[in-house]
């Protein structure tokens, strides 16, 4: 029974009460504060307070780790009641059991619902698509309950039938036949178009538009315009011969009036139509392309995506794992169902799928669990993506960087891409009269500040570049060096000599707005620009067109921008860019200045696309890391910068990208690879500025690097050389092998030992003696943190795993007798981020902050601490430098230590661990990269390179002992990943050919040869506790009505309640307790 938390309309409210365990309780506060950190959870009345719709859109882990109730597993089913066109029309929603039968009374508070039957009671909450259905239908019925006017019940109720319809299609419900059969559609906006009679005159037919966050997409056919033919007059209301009904807003009705009314025209008129519709049908509800775009935009229209034949594989990267992800085989990949896809993560997902679906992958990873990619799974990830367009308005709903649909995207800006043959070309113009810029190039700028000699000169080279008549140019200056002032001097001081000009766009990461806006007000003169424009978040609202669909509250999502035309500066981010690139595309920009220009890399993305194809003068790319994975970056960048400078995407690759995988391919001769960057960068003159921080050091203090090597106390030693041992065994007996598996695993092992499968909570509760000291990295950091505190230093720890992060935070902060505060991290929001670096770099002595690599990567100023630590080492030596350049920058006074722990076995030999390995390669991919933009992604050689501490010597760690297969302690504290994979491999050893069960309930298939089939339930209890019913409940509506298929628990339980054995019995469920399992393990042992 919960002891934590209560219901309540507000959401999950968390309280400490004498019955919590006074630990569990400081465990559950370090999570709660973290969800504060990441604007998840509120804080009121002393309380923590989670949303419903914070709380529903959780992971089954996350929910069972804050003791949430699990996610309703049964049937959500929704039915009509009355005529639509009546006022008691309205929708009902019942809940079924496994049987079919309605769930009588049951409670419901929010995203929670409790049910009672006899003997038992049970609570479940909603997840995200179950809690947006449920909310909205009882929504939907109060809007009809209202409405006064009888003749606006029908369009009405059709626009609200038409929106049931799509929350029931993602929340995986049920509706009535009657739902599932009537088909309704609603345009948002008209549009017209001329047709020829083949008289010499010509008729005048109306368009229906639809609208979706980027624009307007054509929705009707033949029968629409068959059902408007068959009509004398204009209707609200028509019935396609397709039996689709199309309902029309009032407004709409005079719009199609007015079209019905111009009949026949002649010869002249339909031209007039035809290139300015705008002059003839002026009502708002016409919406008319007037061609104000670029001359690289082709049309709009519907994006498919398409695979791109030059991102080889060879160079593509992020084949590497993520820290403590455990690969499986391809059978043992996770259930979809258990996927859990909301408004939060969809973006995410849908960039992750893509990413697969590119490298010619059948799978993704997503959080450190690994998926199949199935029809069923795209078409929900769209359906969630389209869904999501209701919730724009909400800037902690919209994810910063989605990336594509995974099937089209409806209405975009569709550009000449240059991929296959150059389309476009815009590098090189008029020049321009200099004589003024030259003399004000600086005095846009507040008198007090001073720049440094490498910030004249890049200043200087920008304007050089416009002067001469190039579209743009990229400022690419290593990180902390002063990017945004040259910008701003740059945009400044062309203001002051033109004095009238369009207005500036800069584009960067939501976590880097706020630092734009204050470098604006710090650096430039306040009667420069006549002001500064915050175009993204809840300042949108402030820019909306007043539009909406009648008898709806959704804005139609447009933006009015008419006021900023000239002599602003905007400010925006990626993903607003990319949602309103219609509006943003028929400005005329004087400059466009894009920040972290690394985010359009990818040219086939959606946010690659729709900022190349804005009309700008002049182009200004920021970014301290030009190429992160291949040079296929730079391309992107570039042809953002100076479409065709770097001629068609296929003939870069051809040249550039082919011969540098044929030099890795026979090698990777450094001064080969060394001739093929000086070779790109002369052809990248004179566009292409970058410095590095040695290049410009007498402004920066110094900065010393230290590796520190510790030896693995045994708990690792052990675990490391099994990882070694059993790779071995494979190899001698051609067994299966799996080189990305066995990296991933001494990776996780030298930071600390079978990390990927512990059980995060008991991972947690680890004695302070048992975390640091079964760690060579965790040991050295301490020994490195203790010298800091006798500096009364600052002092930033970067590792990726979150959940070592809140363990470091728990264990330093009793230790240390200080406060850290949450680690910041990706889920953390930009607001919270930034106020935790102030409170750090304002605080006095010895403090430690902990940070994720990736998220240090942009926009954090942390010039307070003078000590980094990379407790987690990166793939890429580009992200481990940007991290460390938070600290490392113009601005620090101090000199700077850089500590890294390495861990290291003595009986395998110096160099020989993976720590030390990695080491080497990433510092010989850095020196690359500062002469030859070399690109720091993983390539086959570094995977073959890194497997050399397993297979280049045979003597060492070489057979497994009886302790390298599974015991029931073990599997206690295993995670439930982890879980599931061993009861595979122990069902596969009594016989089983065993696959991922993808559906609801169901983990895993078995089959025989003997043709016995049983889905499977891998039901892991954490402490271990009892096992819920709601595991046999699942598994038993898995298999009803399938008299050949069995049902199967796994557990580990150690009490299986009478109610729930006398359940699973009469549903033939059968279980396999605790001590069925351990006999099983002690018979068929399943090896590590």
């Amino acid at each position: 029974m919960n002891t934590s938390w209560k219901v309540t309309e507000s959401g999950y409210s968390f309280q400490k009460t004498d019955s919590v365990d006074k630990e569990k309780w400081e465990w559950l506060t370090g999570e709660l504060e973290m969800l504060y950190s990441e604007g998840k959870a509120l804080y009121l009345d002393s309380c923590y307070v989670i949303p419903h719709d914070t709380a529903s859109s959780f992971s089954e882990g996350k929910r069972h780790l804050l003791g949430l109730p699990p996610v309703f597993p049964y049937d959500i089913y929704v039915t009509s009641n009355g005529r639509i066109g009546t006022s008691g029309f309205s929708f009902t929603i019942t809940y079924r059991d496994k049987n079919n039968e309605p769930i009588i009374n049951p409670v419901i508070i929010g995203s929670y619902i409790e049910i009672h039957k006899v003997g038992t009671g049970m609570s479940f909450m909603f997840n995200h698509a179950q809690y947006d259905l449920v909310r909205e239908v009882i929504h939907f019925n109060k809007m009809v309950e209202e409405e006064t006017d009888s003749k606006e019940l029908v369009p009405l109720g059709l626009e609200i039938m038409a929106k049931v319809k799509s929350y029931i299609q993602v929340a995986d419900a049920t509706a009535e036949p009657y739902i599932k059969s009537t088909k309704i559609m609603a345009p948002d906006a008209l549009s017209v178009k001329v047709e020829s009679n083949g008289d010499g005159t010509y008729r005048v037919m109306p368009v229906l538009l639809k609208k979706n966050m980027s624009g307007e997409y054509e929705v009707n056919g033949d029968s629409f315009s068959r059902a408007y033919n068959r009509k004398f007059t204009a209707q609200r209301h028509y019935l396609g011969e397709d039996k689709v009904q199309y309902v029309f807003t009032k407004k709409q009705k005079e719009g199609l009036a007015k079209v019905k009314k111009l009949g026949k025209v002649n010869q002249e008129t339909a031209e007039i139509i035809r290139k300015q519709p705008q002059s003839i049908f002026t009502e708002d509800v016409f919406n008319f392309d007037i061609n104000l775009y670029s001359d690289r935009v082709q049309c709009i229209g519907d994006y498919i995506r398409k695979t791109n034949p030059f991102m080889l594989n060879g160079l593509h990267g992020h084949w590497l794992p993520d820290e403590s992800v455990q690969l499986e085989d391809g059978e043992e990949l996770s259930d979809t169902d258990e996927l859990e896809i909301t408004r939060d993560n969809v973006s995410e997902i849908h960039d992750s799928i893509l990413e697969a679906i590119n490298n010619q992958k059948d799978s993704f990873s997503y959080h450190g669990t690994k998926y199949l990619i199935t029809e069923k799974l795209i078409d929900t990830v769209d359906a969630v993506f389209e869904h999501a367009n209701k919730y724009a308005n909400d800037s902690k709903n919209v994810p910063e960087n989605p990336g594509d649909t995974i099937k089209s995207t409806k209405n975009i800006l569709i550009i000449k891409d240059n991929t296959d043959a150059l389309e476009y070309v815009n590098n090189q113009g008029k020049s321009k009269d200099s004589d003024q810029m030259t003399k004000l190039l600086f005095a846009g700028l507040r008198p007090e500040i001073r720049l440094f000699p490498h910030q004249i000169e890049g200043v200087r080279h920008l304007a050089n570049c416009w002067l001469e008549g190039h579209h743009g140019a990229l400022l690419a200056d290593d990180m902390g060096l002063g990017k945004t002032l040259q910008a701003y001097s740059f945009i400044s001081g062309m203001k002051k000599s033109l004095k009238h000009m369009e207005s500036v766009l800069i584009v960067a990461p939501v976590s880097l707005l706020k630092n734009w806006e204050d470098e604006y007000q710090k650096f430039v003169k306040p009667d420069v620009f006549d002001g500064l424009c915050l175009l993204y978040g809840e300042h949108l609202s402030n820019y909306k067109k007043v539009e909406r669909i009648a008898n709806s509250e959704e804005p139609i999502l447009t933006l009015d921008l008419a006021g900023l035309t000239e002599n602003h500066i905007i400010l925006t981010t990626y993903e607003t860019l990319r949602m309103y690139q219609l509006t943003f595309g028929k400005m005329k920009w004087s400059v466009m200045i894009i920040d972290e220009a690394q985010k359009i890399k990818n040219p086939q993305s959606l946010v690659s696309m729709a900022v190349r194809g804005m009309n700008y003068d002049f182009g200004i790319a920021l970014t301290g890391t030009p190429v992160e994975n291949t040079w296929i970056d730079l391309w992107t960048i570039m042809d953002f910068v100076a479409p065709g400078k770097m001629h068609s995407q296929k003939e870069f690759t051809s040249h550039y990208v082919k011969s540098l995988q044929n030099i890795i391919k026979t090698g990777g001769n450094a001064d080969a690879i060394e001739g093929l960057g000086m070779e790109l960068r002369r052809d990248l003159d004179p566009l292409f500025i970058r410095r590095m921080k040695k290049d410009v050091a007498k402004s920066l203090p110094q900065k010393a690097v230290f590796k520190v090597k510790e030896i693995m106390p045994p708990v690792q030693k052990q675990a490391y050389e099994s990882i070694i041992a059993r790779a071995r065994l494979a190899k001698r007996t051609k067994g299966k092998i799996n080189p990305l598996q066995i990296i991933n695993d001494l990776r996780t092992s030298s930071l600390f030992p079978n990390l990927d499968r512990m059980n995060e909570g008991l991972f947690l509760n680890l004695s302070a003696e048992d975390f640091f000291m079964s760690s060579a990295r965790l040991k050295r950091m301490l020994y490195i943190l203790y010298a800091i505190k006798r500096r009364n230093e600052k002092v930033i720890i970067f590792v990726t795993l979150r959940l070592m992060q809140q363990k470091l935070r728990r264990e330093l902060s009793k230790l240390f007798q200080i406060y850290i505060p949450v680690a910041i991290n990706g889920t953390v929001e930009a607001e919270s981020r930034q106020k935790i670096v102030d409170e750090f770099n304002s605080a006095q002595g010895f403090q430690i902050l902990i940070l994720s690599p990736e998220a240090a990567g942009v926009g954090l100023n942390i010039t307070g601490a003078n000590n980094v630590i990379h407790l987690s080492r990166s793939w890429n030596p580009a992200k481990e430098d940007q991290a460390t350049d938070r600290v490392y920058r113009i601005g620090q006074k101090r000199d700077v230590n850089v500590y890294i722990p390495i861990a290291y076995d003595s009986a395998l030999g110096e160099g020989e661990c993976f720590d030390e390995k990695l080491d080497k390669l990433l510092d010989f991919k850095r020196s690359l990269s500062d002469v030859a933009l070399f690109p720091s992604v993983e390539t086959q050689k570094d995977q073959e390179y890194l497997l050399g501490c397993v297979f280049n010597h045979e003597d060492g760690p070489q057979s497994i002992s009886s302790a390298e297969s599974w015991d029931m302690d073990e599997l206690d504290r295993v995670n439930e990943k982890t879980f599931k994979s061993i009861s595979a491999k122990l069902l596969r050893n009594l016989g089983y050919d065993v696959s991922v069960a993808n559906r609801r309930g169901v983990d895993l298939k078995a089959d025989r040869s003997n043709g016995e089939v049983l889905l499977v339930r891998c039901a892991q209890c954490i402490y271990p506790d009892k096992l819920n019913i709601e595991d046999i409940i699942g598994i038993a509506d898995a298999v009803k009505r399938k008299s050949d298929i069995g049902a199967l628990v796994i557990t580990n339980s150690t009490s299986i309640d009478q109610h729930i054995t006398n359940y699973a019995r009469k549903m033939d469920v059968q279980i396999w307790n605790r001590q069925t399992l351990e006999n099983l393990l002690n018979m068929h042992p399943v090896l590590k």
